[in-house]
C-alpha cells in the first residue's frame, strides 16, 4: 500500500537526486491526492498512537520505508515524526541517507543550517551550491557516514 501511494501521482524523476544525495531547494513534491493523501493520513494515525510499529524495513521491507519516506517529502508533519522515528530504528531498519537527507531538508525549512549538504539552491550566478551549511569543513565526512558520495560529486550530478 505505502509503495503504491506514494508512486501514484508521483513525478517518476522525483526523488532521482536522493540517490545521488541532493535535492534542489523548492522543487519537493505537490501535496499528496488521493490514496497519497490516504496513506499519509494513516502513518500520522500511527505517529500519534503510543506504541505502535512503525514502518521500517522489517516490517514493510526497503521499497515501503522509501514509500514512507516519499509520503512525508510531502507533508512537513509527516516529515518530523518520520524522521524521529527513522532516527530511532537505526541505520539497519531506515537508510542512513534518507534520514540525513530528510534532516536537512527540515533544518533548511525551519530556518537552520544544514548538516549534509542534501540541499542545494542556485547562487546569484546561476550555479548550484549547498544551502547554508553548519561545519562545511567536514562535510564529506557526514556525506560518507551517512552512505551519500561527496558533495563535489553530488553537485555535478545535480548540475546535469
Amino acid at each position: 500500500m505505502l509503495v503504491h501511494a506514494a508512486t501514484l501521482d508521483a513525478d517518476p524523476n522525483a526523488g532521482a537526486g536522493t540517490l545521488l544525495g541532493y535535492e534542489i531547494v523548492g522543487t519537493t513534491p505537490d501535496a499528496a491526492q488521493g490514496d497519497a493523501a490516504s496513506a499519509i493520513t494513516v502513518l500520522r494515525g500511527l505517529a500519534q498512537t503510543r506504541g505502535s510499529t512503525w514502518p521500517t524495513k522489517s516490517v514493510v521491507g526497503a521499497q515501503g520505508v522509501r514509500g514512507v519516506w516519499l509520503l512525508a517529502s510531502r507533508d512537513s508533519l509527516l516529515a518530523r515524526v518520520a524522521l524521529h522515528r527513522m532516527m530511532e530504528a537505526g541505520p539497519e531498519e531506515s537508510p542512513p541517507a534518507a534520514v540525513a537527507i530528510l534532516e536537512d531538508r527540515l533544518r533548511i525549512a525551519g530556518g537552520r543550517k544544514q548538516i549534509y549538504a542534501t540541499q542545494l539552491v542556485k547562487s546569484a550566478d546561476g550555479k548550484l551550491e549547498p544551502a547554508p551549511l553548519e561545519d562545511p569543513k567536514h562535510v564529506d565526512l557526514r556525506r560518507d557516514a551517512a552512505g551519500l558520495p561527496p558533495l563535489a560529486q553530488a553537485i555535478c550530478a545535480a548540475a546535469r
